[in-house]
């Protein structure tokens, strides 16, 4: 599943199609492939990718979502706060 959500990101971003997807990796690849839902940024694609990877490396499922809940909360959440702060600095309305 992992693999397939790359796959998915591939042919959003780059000149690749479905067509290459299947003649490369057969047809169940592909379908897979399509089926992914596209959200913005691959908000939650991203996240259930990491949790895919962590435990394929031997991470505890449990952990592996908190890790992932983690970066989100970072990555998301920390840009928003240090935008409010420097907002408020700069005082503007």
């Amino acid at each position: 599943m992992v693999i397939t959500g790359l796959l998915h990101d591939v042919v959003e971003d780059e000149d690749y199609t479905l067509s290459n997807i299947r003649d490369e990796f057969g047809d169940e690849v592909a379908a897979l492939v399509s089926a992914l839902l596209i959200t913005p940024s691959g908000l939650g694609a991203v996240e259930f990718a990491i949790v895919g990877v962590l435990v394929l490396v031997g991470v505890d499922a449990g952990v592996a979502v908190g890790i992932a809940i983690l970066d989100q909360a970072i990555s998301y959440w920390g840009l928003m706060a240090v935008g409010a702060v420097v907002y408020v600095v700069s005082g503007r309305k």
